[in-house]
């Protein structure tokens, strides 16, 4: 199953004018203005299609070019068979214009592993076929490049390329995306503030909304986590409120009638944390003609 990382990536890459944007910015390619389509390869069994989005120049009926995406924040071995399959299924289906495959890879680690396993296929007898693709490994493209006001979404990608990276860089580079994404404002800003916060770990997100927390912003994503979160702490505190009177209540019972409570049997109630076993405690107390029977109740 894909992670929510390489959804959001995806999804990013797919917006308007983002992937020429990315393009120009990391290797300097003018590819122009291209749009999301569908592939639409009828022909072929859906499971064999794993490309992640494809884009067409011109008009989708008759394209001056198209583009193939595949984006990768994990390592995939399958995809050193299927990106091969994808070009040739979009060359033998799109026949009148040529295209290119475009490799994004988020974090060091996994574009390493592209790097030494190139789509190159040799056979017993010696048939050999060797792809070259565009790769744009993000964790090489500087972070001012990405981190820019004027795209924010462009933002997401150096998240992506950095989350998994030291901690003190992914905290930098989460920190200024975050910063930005809250200047672009309306519900732009708060779709790309939850996906900043679901790109990195745990550990991080719950600091990155500690700040923003001190600071009045939430996103309605956030602002219902922390609904959530407060009725949460209301019910404990609740509770908590009714185990500490019913232990009062008890004290209160059992001193009235008599009864000396040692150190010992005063650090059980107050350990004491059932509401029910204390309820029992009190209504045995009213009656009770002993304090061993009483605290003999399981």
């Amino acid at each position: 199953m894909p992670s929510v990382a390489h959804e959001v990536l995806v999804q990013v890459l797919r917006e308007d004018g983002v992937l020429a944007e990315l393009l120009r910015r990391a290797r300097g390619l003018k590819v122009g203005a291209v749009t999301p389509s569908d592939p639409n390869f009828s022909e072929v069994k859906s499971t064999e299609w794993h490309g992640d989005a494809f884009f067409f120049a011109g008009d989708p009926k008759s394209p001056e070019r198209w583009l193939i995406l595949e984006a990768q924040t994990s390592v995939d071995e399958g995809k050193l068979r299927t990106i091969p399959l994808s070009l040739e299924l979009a060359r033998d289906r799109y026949r009148s214009a040529q295209g290119d495959v475009v490799l994004v890879t988020a974090g060091a680690q996994v574009a390493r592993w592209f790097d030494r396993h190139p789509f190159v296929y040799e056979g017993p007898l010696g048939t050999k076929r060797a792809l070259a693709v565009i790769r744009v490994n993000l964790t090489r493209v500087p972070v001012a490049k990405l981190l820019d006001a004027r795209r924010p979404s462009l933002a997401l990608l150096a998240v992506a390329a950095h989350a998994k990276g030291t901690r003190a860089k992914a905290r930098r580079v989460a920190s200024r995306a975050l910063a930005l994404a809250r200047k672009s404002g309306g519900p732009v800003s708060s779709g790309l503030v939850d996906a900043i916060l679901q790109m990195v770990d745990a550990k991080l997100r719950r600091e990155l909304e500690e700040v923003m927390e001190r600071e009045g912003y939430r996103t309605d994503w956030l602002q219902d986590a922390y609904l959530k979160g407060e009725a949460k702490g209301e019910a404990k505190g609740e509770a908590r409120g009714e185990v500490k009177e019913a232990r009062r209540a008890l004290t209160r019972v059992l001193t009235k009638r008599g009864f000396k409570l040692t150190a010992k049997m005063k650090a059980r109630i107050t350990a004491e944390t059932d509401l029910a076993r204390l309820e029992r405690w009190h209504e045995a107390a009213v009656v009770a003609t002993s304090l061993a029977k009483l605290f003999g109740d399981a």
